[in-house]
């Protein structure tokens, strides 16, 4: 990201709710031809960031999810809310199947990644800010046994939709609810977290960095901040219209004396 780089802050400003929380969601197209919708995002818990984008078919592969590495969207179309990719429709209705209640495992990134031939993303070395690229049939084996026992761990992506409206608590305690995630379209790392500050202040939406986050708790799906509710309520407000650039960031990090991410 640069400062000057207009795309990147309307995408920053857009926010990844934009996308499916419109009417009829953003397509996913190929070769001009519909897939499907953006239904929702998958991040890991790790790094927060963004590792699929969930489709919804629309019926021709009903009840089942179709997953996509934000690395094979080729284009983003903001003004149509096209995101155009190059596989094509026979090779998603043959791709693993997936439940739509079903989590996503390793396992099944496993087989999904072996099918279509991408690096995954979660191999030593590539797990920050590296994507998808195709895997040499000669190192498959490597991938498989150098991840041999990670596959057996528990789902390790969370959904977007599901943590949207998670409660924010502070030091002091209670401050809102998280009402979106704003991410990066190159590196596909969350940076912020959209926050409703209602309980404290009707109508306010701010930023907060996702660095701030000192835990999570999923089984209470509550994320905890080492901030007051008084500071946050202070800070500069959130305003969807106005695109999120250095300007904006440098305030907000100077705000609460936090050294920027881009420093």
């Amino acid at each position: 990201f640069q400062a000057e780089d207009g795309i990147r802050d309307l995408v920053r400003s857009r926010g990844l709710g934009d996308v499916y929380k419109r009417q009829k969601g953003y397509s996913l197209k190929s070769g001009g031809e519909a897939l499907g919708t953006v239904s929702d995002f998958n991040f890991d818990d790790h790094e927060w960031t963004i590792r699929h984008v969930v489709i919804d078919t629309g019926g021709w592969l009903t009840g089942r999810k179709v997953l996509i590495p934000p690395a094979e969207i080729k284009k983003t179309d903001w003004e149509n809310q096209d995101l155009v990719v190059e596989l094509n429709k026979d090779e998603v209705e043959k791709s693993p199947p997936l439940s739509a209640d079903e989590p996503v495992s390793r396992q099944y990134e496993d087989r999904l990644y072996s099918y279509y031939g991408w690096h995954p993303y979660w191999v030593s070395g590539i797990m920050s800010g590296a994507y998808t690229t195709a895997v040499n049939p000669s190192d498959e084996e490597d991938v498989r046994s150098a991840d041999e026992d990670e596959s057996q761990e528990k789902p390790i992506v969370r959904s977007c939709k599901e943590v949207i409206k998670y409660r924010l608590e502070g030091i002091d305690g209670e401050i809102g609810d998280v009402e979106d995630f704003i991410a990066d379209d190159q590196t596909w790392q969350i940076l912020y977290l959209v926050v409703s500050t209602g309980r404290i202040l009707p109508g306010k939406k701010v930023l907060l960095a996702k660095m701030w986050v000192d835990r999570v708790s999923w089984s209470e799906s509550k994320i905890y901040v080492d901030l007051t509710g008084k500071k946050i309520k202070e800070s500069p407000e959130f305003d969807r219209s106005i695109p999120v650039d250095r300007d904006y960031e440098e305030r907000l990090f100077e705000f609460y004396g936090r050294k920027g991410y881009w420093l």
